[in-house]
């Protein structure tokens, strides 16, 4: 026996299957746990999708010494190990994020707040409408690639307020909770979005709707009361504008390069609306100190309502914004939670308790 191999070996197939080690046994020739690497090859290629193998090769079978140095299996040309992506699949995955399709539900309502918290919580590079408003709204969402679905459904839950950049509406999130760790990674590393994982639930049976989304205590929940619903099988589509800021974050803290500015464009078709009755319609915003939705100041209920639609999401542009202005209270503030600030209370209460 010579040597133990693994291999992530991806075969060109759209089936979704799982082969166990002792699957793989029972593919090989009749001595399971000795092949040649051809043998290895011709097996895996012939019966498998995706699997770990954990494969011996017998150096007595091609006439090799047992002293040599063995020679790995070979693999095809035409597959890839699992950890690295082919030149083509990297530029399939850069193109996706240049015009993300997704089909959605959401249930919301709109609101004005006070100009100084806004003006507060929102970075200098942003001008703050008057009256300020704001929005929040739990959804759920799939993006599809050619009408097919890229993974699970996620859902999110979204308080956001909105700003200008250059004269430009668009809004501006303070906090995002989603329930799936792909939509949270690729949110918070490619698009700037400050996601966090949480619970997010939405409830209704067309005239009633309930939805919230909660994480370590926090809690964003809407109840409404929907009017009847109105249909469109050709909607017209409406655009809007929302924008991030940019920063990756040095080993050793701080930034690696001076913020940017990213503003996004989404192009929407809205296939059933229906209006909440803003008489019945309640919004309740629980804070923590890493997630202080409970200073979001909701002044008045404008609108509410609960859509089904599909949305085309892109970047329009990237703006490198002034270095001289300190970005870091307003990313932290979003992103993280402040571990010295839980420390710190730790030590206190400790001291307190002896």
């Amino acid at each position: 026996m010579r040597t133990v191999h693994y291999a992530s070996i991806p075969r060109a197939t759209a089936e979704s299957q799982i082969i166990t080690t002792t699957d793989c046994i029972n593919i090989l020739p009749r001595r399971p746990h000795y092949c040649t690497a051809s043998q290895l090859e011709n097996s895996f290629n012939s019966h498998c999708s995706v699997f770990s193998v954990y494969c011996f090769t017998q150096a007595n079978e091609e006439g090799a010494s047992t002293d040599s140095k063995p020679a790995p299996p070979r693999i095809p040309s035409h597959l890839t190990m699992g950890y690295v992506r082919t030149a083509e699949e990297v530029a399939a995955y850069d193109l996706f994020y240049q015009d993300v399709t997704a089909i959605n539900h959401d249930v919301g309502v709109a609101f004005t707040t006070d100009y100084d918290f806004a003006r507060e919580v929102v970075p200098p590079c942003f001008e703050i409408p008057k009256p300020a408003t704001g929005v929040m709204y739990v959804c759920t969402n799939c993006e599809e690639i050619g009408g097919q679905r890229t993974g699970e459904d996620e859902e999110g839950g979204v308080v956001a307020l909105d700003v200008l950049y250059d004269g430009k509406p668009g809004n501006y999130t303070l906090s995002v909770f989603v329930n799936r760790d792909q939509s949270l990674a690729t949110g918070r590393e490619v698009w700037s979005m400050p996601k966090k994982l949480g619970e997010v639930h939405l409830m209704g049976n067309g005239r009633q709707s309930c939805v919230t989304a909660q994480r370590k205590g926090a809690e964003m929940r809407l109840h409404t009361l929907l009017k009847a619903p109105v249909f469109s099988s050709e909607p017209e589509q409406t655009k809007a504008t929302f924008y991030e800021i940019k920063a990756g974050m040095s080993a050793s803290g701080g930034f690696y390069h001076t913020p940017i500015l990213v503003e996004f464009e989404t192009t929407q078709s809205t296939f059933i609306h229906q209006e909440g009755d803003l008489t019945e319609t309640k919004l309740s915003l629980k804070g923590t100190d890493d997630d202080p939705l409970h200073t979001v100041l909701v002044k008045e209920l404008t609108s509410a309502w609960a859509a089904g639609y599909s949305r085309k999401t892109r970047v329009v542009r990237e703006v490198t914004l002034d270095p001289s202005v300190d970005y870091r209270p307003y990313l932290y503030g979003r992103f993280y939670d402040d571990w010295p600030r839980t420390a710190a209370k730790a030590a206190r209460a400790e001291v307190k308790g002896t």
